[in-house]
């Protein structure tokens, strides 16, 4: 997408991302890719390289589609505040602060989409380097440390789920926080009889 800003990522993703890095650095520079077409490689192995290389473009697929999302939700949050605002002016001031905790709360899940969707692409490039080394090392046609790849994988995917687990309590933070604001507008709505403010 042109234009896009490149976000920050988080101190844990930081953290992980280093130690994929240190990993992958002990094997002695890193894994070289194997071809898919490679005359060398039986079809069995030919076809979990090419596996292994869809996934990381499906990863980075994913990734900017949430990069994507972000800046359309920051978007829609900026609306959101306008929309608070004018609750505030006509006196529904409960109302107003539940939305604007629903818009940062949007903004921050989707931030943190954004934070999963990058560390699913590094867990997938790890896999990917991982299943060509061990291929190559199969096949005799280069010679790996496959230990520290195994370890980068696997912690990969334990950073892979711990996000997944911390998104799942944000999501459920967020219906709340939904259901809040709904309840204050529809308190507000009842005791003043002003039904349209938001649709105007």
């Amino acid at each position: 997408m042109a234009g896009r800003t490149r976000h920050a990522v988080g101190p844990a993703l930081a953290a992980a991302l280093g130690l994929w890095a240190a990993l992958l650095a002990g094997c002695g520079g890193g894994v070289t890719m194997l071809r898919t077409d490679d005359p060398r490689l039986p079809v069995e192995a030919r076809r979990w390289v090419a596996d292994a290389e869809d996934g990381v473009l499906v990863a980075r697929a994913m990734r900017d589609r949430s990069a994507g999302r972000l800046e359309a939700t920051i978007e829609r949050s900026h609306e959101l505040g306008e929309e608070a605002d004018e609750l505030a002016q006509a006196g529904a001031g409960d109302a107003a602060e539940h939305l604007r905790q629903v818009a940062e709360a949007r903004v921050a899940l989707a931030r943190d989409e954004l934070r999963l969707a990058e560390t699913e692409v590094a867990m997938a490039e790890a896999r990917r380097a991982q299943i060509n080394a061990q291929t190559a090392v199969r096949h005799d046609l280069a010679v790996y440390e496959l230990e520290p790849l195994e370890r980068a994988t696997e912690a990969a995917l334990a950073e892979t789920r711990r996000q997944r687990a911390h998104l799942d309590q944000q999501r459920a933070d967020l219906a709340q926080l939904t259901s809040a604001w709904w309840e204050s507008y529809a308190r507000f709505t009842a005791q003043s009889g002003q039904r349209n403010l938001l649709w105007q």
